[in-house]
């Protein structure tokens, strides 16, 4: 028997981000994390064949966390990010070249911010 995800939410505070998730078999995971612990958040899209799913990857001590778009939660954490992570781009700053074209992963690092490209 496979566990899936059945749900997420996303809830934001003054300290950091926590993302709760419920799995089939009954279980739940939470992730807790600072805004001063988080290293590295890069945006891109998984190919879910009829559609794309827009995900934000979040690096905490080594660890990736994957957040996406079907989570509560999710448009009040991507435009919290510039509020509470100094540097981050603004959502119309970034959107654009994530969403488009269709089908394509467009993977864009957005914190730490690359300033060589």
């Amino acid at each position: 028997m496979s566990v899936h995800l059945q749900r997420a939410s996303i809830q934001l505070d003054n300290a950091g981000l926590t993302r709760t998730a419920h799995f089939s078999d009954g279980s739940v995971s939470t992730f807790r994390a600072k805004w001063t612990e988080i290293s590295r958040v890069v945006a891109f899209k998984r190919d879910c064949f009829a559609y794309d799913l827009l995900c934000i990857e979040i690096e905490v001590d080594g660890l990736a966390f994957e957040f996406d778009e079907e989570m509560e939660g999710w448009e009040g954490m991507i435009n919290s990010f510039p509020e509470y992570m100094p540097g981050f781009p603004r959502r119309d700053e970034w959107w654009d070249g994530v969403v488009h074209p269709s089908f394509a992963t467009n993977v864009t690092q957005h914190f730490p911010l690359d300033h060589e490209n």
